[in-house]
This record gives C-alpha cells, structure tokens and sequence, in this order.
C-alpha cells in the first residue's frame, strides 16, 4: 500500500530502539474488517493506513489496535448509556472504560476528522456525548508519535 497520510508512522515503527514495534494487517484483513464493519465499503484512506501499519498492534495507542475486542466493549458501552449511534463509524482507540475515539465513515473524506463520545448513562453525563477537536485522524497519529506517547 503506498502511505499519502502517515509518513511519520511508516518512518516511526517502535517508540524507542529497544521498544514496543507496531504490528499492522494485511490488504486482506483490512478489506474484511470493511466487510464486517462497513458493509464492505473501503475506509478512509489514512485509517487503511494505520490499519496497514499498526492495524494489530500499535505503541501508542490505549487498545494496543485490536479492532474486534475493542468494538465489542464499545457496543456493550453504548447498550448501557442507551446511546444510539445513527451513522457509521469506525472507533479506532480509548482511553478510559468509558470514552472512545472514532471517526464518521459517512462524510466520504480520506483523512475525517476524529470525534470523542462518552458512554455513561445520561443521569451520569456532566459533558456532551460527542464532540471533536476538529482534528483529522493524520494529525492525531502524528501528535502522539511526536509527543511519544
């Protein structure tokens, strides 16, 4: 696959010498995973990226990169807070039992932006569900390498 959106994540495998190394999928697994969670429409191009890259594993974030596990406790969270999503998404990290990061995977842009949503019942809720920092999916992968995190 050639690599438009994450250079720095091709250039940057592991988060130190003797660190941890991102492990991505193949062509295949990515084209499943769209099979299974986007109803066999492509994703966007930087998230096939990430998913080429550190689709299995990567060092930065929360989750380590495992799309199954991590979906899982994300539909069991939303069946809890009585949250309805209505549009496609695909949630790619956490950082919390009870926060996700994910992306719309209906606003047909290559690089989308990414967006927050808390699963906490409403009674619990002191924030919106769902917000954004009006960052793309790039420059949040390209925060946490240069931060190092």
């Amino acid at each position: 696959m050639e690599i438009e959106y994450l250079k720095l994540l091709e250039k940057t495998p592991k988060n130190k010498p003797d660190g941890f190394t991102n492990k991505g999928v193949s062509i295949s697994e990515i084209e499943n995973l769209e099979k299974k969670y986007n109803k066999g429409n492509r994703f966007p191009k930087s998230y096939r990226e990430f998913l080429f890259l550190a689709g299995k594993f990567c060092w930065f974030f929360h989750n380590g990169g495992e799309l199954d596990e991590l979906i899982d406790y994300f539909q069991r969270d939303l069946l809890y807070s009585k949250i309805e999503m209505n549009r496609p998404i695909v949630i790619y990290d956490t950082n919390s039992s009870d926060s996700y990061y994910f992306m719309y995977l209906d606003e047909g842009v290559e690089d989308p932006i990414v967006y927050y949503i808390t699963v906490l019942p409403p009674e619990e809720l002191n924030c919106e569900m769902i917000w954004s920092d009006e960052k793309k999916f790039s420059e949040i992968v390209y925060s946490c390498i240069k931060s190092g995190w």
